[in-house]
């Protein structure tokens, strides 16, 4: 082995490189990982004598052959996926080349470059941390190679130092330094989605629900929702083919023309001006409320969205809001981000076209649900109105034996007619698919909503929490020129409107699993994960300047440059006074005090201490050129090493000898 690397900083290589491959164990394919512990195995065995290492020309080959494995498999997952796992590859090839401190070097930027990458997968305050770890790990390696006469706890200790120097110097040039927009744009991915999905089967949502995954988090500048207000509109679904709810091409064609016009808005006015669309110019008044949604990546476009949502210039940002007001994001979201949204009291009347009108009443085939026909037919022939056997079959909802459960029966080829007359149990999406059908048997337009009901809210860290299990379906009609909301669900159980989902889940297992409370400390850490979010994950160039012009004003005497200059400057203050330490003196020993003084009286006479010159020969010198003196000097050099290098020594003992060197200075000094 070379005798460069040691034992000491081999050792933290190898904890370094394990770190590393474990926090991105989960985005790396198996390939990658068998290759990673082989390299690993090949290195410890190497260091204590066992093997060899493989020649430059086996790691080209092995290279070469791994990264045409690589492309072939993980191509479909996406391109930046394959750079995950090929930059991979490089950094284990490389940890099994290490020869020279120049290799160590290269190591250490591939592993900087790795948990780059993987601050672009996790965000989340604890994750964070852990990657600040891994980046302590590797500085460690590098201080390890090039301090190796220090101990561990030495090491360990500069490398502290080192990072609280840096610290207020790197918390300013995050605070100043201007968030420009990217000049390119991250190879998308094709990763795992969450949530809700864009079609929905009598069936969906109750799987989702028994999930305890974060959704988002939501903070209120004003009132907080009562729990009857807490729909989170998604997504409109208006197609029904008899098994699936979906989007149709109405309000497909609707949302590409909302993007279109945005982007045609946007390069006009150089995101200055409004970013209202055609499709979405409906004026909104009576500001209720501002809230901020911290939004898990669920790698679509989807906002959720409290009725009603406005769109102006200094709170849109990128967002798009359809005429259904649900809101969209101008590009998928895979990463948690945070959105401030603008909810009003109400909207005008308006009014559908023919077109639309038949649109919201279509069904499928009439040979589907024929019991349900039946029903309707027999209600219409009493001369009941649409409007009263809507009303009658949420009343039957709630008098009949109807229940909620996550485990409904399978449905047959008539859905309706199973669930109305059959099953007579499901989920949220029985109750409103159940309803829309009848509305449109009807002839009143109507169409489905899926999103988000309730939230835990927490009044301590004002927060509310909308997790998976939240996810919910509803109906909405057209009348009166509006939609209104109705939610056959709650006429089956009160405590699903008042108390959310996990009230009314009866079911043992899911119970079980969503027994567990957040207590105070995780409360506490939602909130810090929240502030993190807000003031460093998503701190953009409007933040960094209302920060910047909040101190403007406090101070009326600064500008934003001078601002600026102030703060790196006494940044770099910060890290001087932290080099020199001028508050801290210096501590002289009394015997050293006495020594000193005796230099100085010296010194007067001509005779001075060289460098190295030892306690003892200075005194020999100074006797041999003042005889009168030489016995007390030679009695001072005595007493001074004792004092120096006598081991256990009783404090009293040390205090008379030092009280002895007092009475030798005075003596010599009284003496000419």
């Amino acid at each position: 082995m070379t005798e460069f690397l040691h034992r000491q900083n081999f050792s933290l290589i190898i904890i370094s490189y394990t770190a590393i491959g474990l926090a991105l164990f989960t985005n790396l394919m198996p390939l990658t990982i068998m290759l990673g512990a082989a390299c690993v195995i090949w290195r410890s065995a190497n260091y204590y004598g066992l093997i060899r290492l493989p020649s430059s020309l086996v790691l080209v080959f092995v290279s070469l052959i791994f990264t045409v494995l690589i492309i072939y498999w993980q191509y479909k997952q996406g391109l930046f996926s394959v750079l995950v796992n090929l930059i991979m590859l490089a950094f284990s090839l490389k940890f099994l080349e290490l020869k020279s401190t120049r290799d160590v070097h290269v190591y250490v930027c591939t592993a900087l470059f790795l948990v780059a990458i993987y601050f672009i997968y996790y965000q989340s305050a604890f994750l964070v941390s852990i990657g600040f770890v891994l980046v302590f790990l590797i500085l460690f390696v590098l201080i390890s190679t090039h301090a190796t006469a220090l101990s561990y706890l030495a090491q360990f200790k500069q490398l502290i130092i080192t990072s609280l120097m840096s610290l207020p110097l790197a918390i300013v040039l995050f605070m100043v330094i201007p968030r420009l927009p990217a000049f390119w744009s991250m190879p998308s991915q094709n990763s795992a989605e969450t949530g809700l999905s864009d079609s929905v089967n009598l069936g969906d949502i109750a799987e989702l629900s028994r999930s305890r995954e974060l959704a988002f988090r939501a903070s209120f500048s004003g009132e907080v929702p009562a729990q009857e207000q807490r729909y989170w509109r998604m997504m409109t679904l208006d197609q029904y083919d008899g098994q699936t709810w979906s989007q149709s091409k109405l309000l497909q064609e609707e949302e590409n023309t909302a993007f279109k016009d945005f982007n045609e808005v946007s390069d006009k006015l150089n995101n200055d001006l409004l970013k209202n669309t055609a499709s979405n110019n409906t004026p909104l008044t009576n500001t209720k409320n501002f809230y901020q949604v911290l939004i898990e990546g669920h790698n679509k476009q989807w906002l959720p969205a409290l009725d009603y949502v406005a769109i102006d210039a200094p709170m849109g940002g990128d967002m798009v809001r359809l005429n259904d007001f649900s809101l969209r994001y101008i590009k998928p979201i895979v990463n948690q981000q945070l959105f401030t949204i603008k909810q009003t009291q109400n909207i005008p009347t308006t009014q559908l076209s023919k077109n639309e009108l038949s649109h919201f009443i279509k069904l499928p085939d009439k040979s589907f649900n024929l019991q349900t026909r039946l029903w309707l037919e027999e209600q219409l022939k009493e001369d009941i109105s649409a409007q009263q056997i809507l009303d009658q079959l949420l009343i039957r909802f709630m008098q009949q034996e109807y229940y909620y459960t996550l485990k409904p029966a399978k449905l047959g080829r008539n859905q309706i007619d199973d669930f109305l007359f059959t099953n007579m149990a499901g989920f949220c999406v029985h109750y409103a698919s159940s309803f829309i059908y009848v509305a449109r048997s009807l002839g009143i337009p109507a169409r489905m909503v899926t999103g988000y009901f309730g939230g835990e809210w927490d009044a301590q860290s004002k927060l509310m929490t909308i997790r998976q299990y939240d996810a919910h379906a509803w109906a909405e009609i057209w009348r009166n020129g509006r939609w209104i909301r109705v939610d056959p669900t709650a006429y089956i159980s009160a405590d699903r409107v008042e108390n959310g989902l996990l009230s009314t889940q009866s079911d043992v297992d899911l119970i079980l699993n969503n027994m567990l409370s957040i207590d105070a400390l995780g409360l506490a850490f939602e909130k810090l994960n929240f502030v993190w979010s807000t003031w460093v994950v998503n701190l953009d160039s409007e933040k960094q300047l209302d920060f910047l012009q909040r101190l403007v004003n406090k101070y009326k005497w600064l500008n934003i440059f001078y601002a600026v200059f102030l703060l790196l400057l006494g940044a770099f203050l910060l890290m001087v006074l932290f080099v020199f330490k001028p508050w801290k003196k210096t501590h002289i020993a009394t015997e050293d005090k006495y020594y000193r003084k005796l230099q100085a009286h010296y010194k007067h006479l001509g005779i001075q201490k060289f460098p190295g010159q030892t306690v003892s020969d200075y005194c020999l010198k100074v006797g041999q050129k003042n005889k009168k003196t030489a016995i007390n000097v030679k009695k001072f050099a005595s007493i001074y090493n004792r004092i120096k290098y006598q081991t256990h020594v009783a404090e009293q003992d040390r205090q008379q000898q030092i009280q002895e060197l007092a009475l030798i200075i005075k003596l010599i000094v009284k003496s000419k």
